[in-house]
């Protein structure tokens, strides 16, 4: 699928929502010129079948057989592109917990796990990585192999490197930036204002 397509859809339903003046905040206090809320995918049916064929298409081999035994999201957000690309590749699909569940069999994965299935994680969003990273460590620490990682947008380096160094590809259906490009195409946000949120993405990659 076409990134600037992605990029575009992701605008046209609000997913990604730039503003200046005022900026957003988040609870951490931060503020930022940029909003991912892909939670709005959801609704828009048409859109998130476009999505996950898209994903399914860019990781697999050729466009040929899945290149996973199974399908693991991240929780909370990448769990429903999991399952969905699960059940287009016909796979076991698997969520991983941000911690062990302090009852029960405290487990940390969700679902059966088998010995040595190549996972595939997705996330919806892949910002500094953390989250992917914390879930590839849980996936291979229970013995399954992991080295791909599928998300539908990404704010690019410095995750994708921290990524790298732990043997996993990232493949990204769009980012931030062709998503502020497509903002501006759409008449959703000014020259000036693309300016001042193209100067913020380069500093927290600076940082």
């Amino acid at each position: 699928m076409d990134s600037d397509r992605v990029a575009t859809m992701l605008v046209e339903c609000g997913a990604i929502d730039f503003r200046t003046d005022p900026p957003f905040r988040f609870t951490s206090g931060a503020i930022s010129p940029v909003y991912v809320d892909n939670r709005l995918l959801l609704g828009f049916v048409n859109v998130r079948r476009a999505l996950v064929e898209g994903i399914a298409a860019a990781i697999s081999d050729n466009g040929g057989a899945p290149p996973a035994d199974a399908v693991a999201g991240t929780a909370t957000a990448g769990i429903p592109w999991a399952a969905w690309l699960a059940d287009l590749w016909g796979v076991p699909m698997l969520y991983v917990r941000s911690g062990a569940k302090e009852w029960g069999k405290q487990k940390s994965i969700e679902g059966f796990i088998g010995d040595g299935w190549r996972t595939v994680v997705v996330e919806d969003l892949i910002y500094s990585g953390g989250s992917a990273r914390n879930t590839v460590s849980t996936l291979r620490d229970a013995g399954l192999q992991v080295d791909r990682c599928a998300c539908i947008v990404t704010y690019q380096a410095p995750a994708s490197r921290g990524l790298a160094d732990d043997g996993v590809t990232v493949t990204a259906l769009t980012t931030v930036d062709q998503a502020l490009e497509a903002a501006v195409r759409l008449g959703k946000l000014s020259a000036s204002d693309r300016e001042v949120v193209a100067e913020w993405l380069n500093g927290i990659r600076s940082a």
